[in-house]
């Protein structure tokens, strides 16, 4: 059975129900097909902000009323999902999000991570673009008006799907696909807070001054504390 990448809120809301996007009702395939990545990207973001819990059921139809759009878009969400690892289908019962790891799952994931993320942080400090660079500054901004809403359960979605972007962009910033598919299917952000922001920016600068071993030394201690944030709520 696939077990999702955990995504524990520590200090955030408690999930509540998935908060829609306000996307326009469209019938016709080629809207269907427009709306695609942003029916993705919402239900990416219940999922890993926990709005989605680990193991539930996730309904088609109810999905797409909630959101306001066809099935369509819905099921080419869940496919691609499914092929990440965040959600599960089984024969004749539908789709449901992926179980919750275990401990033993979580430091593996971690372990993983160490390796691959501080190394992409390194090659991103030689290879980012101007382009690059300027999209990270723009998430971490992101991030911080979020943070000034407070806590809700939409800022904490949010707040979560551009954690997962940042570190989606700092491993496409490294030039290394391989890297960044790897890393695409270990989602898990760094709970919400100011101190995951802080670490991210530290991050940032070492790439902006193209500093690689800063690079890589702030994004394994952005890593290291992100564990000890979240091991707490791990289960056994």
């Amino acid at each position: 059975m696939k077990t999702r990448p955990d995504v524990v809120p520590p200090d955030g809301p408690t999930p509540g129900p998935m908060v829609a996007v306000g996307l326009p009702r469209q019938s016709s395939s080629a809207a269907a097909e427009s709306l695609g990545p942003e029916v993705y990207k919402t239900i990416l973001s219940s999922i890993i902000s926990l709005q989605i819990e680990p193991d539930s059921r996730i309904a088609v139809d109810a999905l797409a009323r909630e959101l306001g759009v066809s099935p369509t878009p819905i099921r080419e969400a869940l496919v691609r999902l499914e092929a990440e690892g965040l959600v599960v289908k089984t024969h004749l019962r539908g789709y449901r999000a992926a179980p919750k790891l275990t401990r033993a799952d979580f430091e593996a994931l971690f372990d993983i991570r160490m390796v691959l993320e501080p190394h992409a942080a390194k090659r991103a400090a030689e290879h980012r673009t101007e382009e690059h660079l300027a999209q990270l500054h723009e998430i971490n901004d992101r991030m911080r008006k979020r943070r000034e809403v407070g806590d809700t359960a939409s800022t904490y979605a949010e707040f979560a799907a551009l954690d997962a972007q940042f570190h989606d962009l700092v491993a496409a910033a490294s030039g290394n696909r391989l890297i960044q598919e790897s890393l695409f299917r270990a989602k898990q952000h760094s709970g919400i807070g100011m101190e995951a922001l802080r670490e991210h920016e530290r991050i940032v600068d070492a790439i902006a001054g193209r500093d690689q071993h800063l690079a890589e030394a702030a994004a394994l201690s952005h890593l290291e504390r992100s564990q000890q944030r979240m091991m707490p709520v791990i289960e056994d």
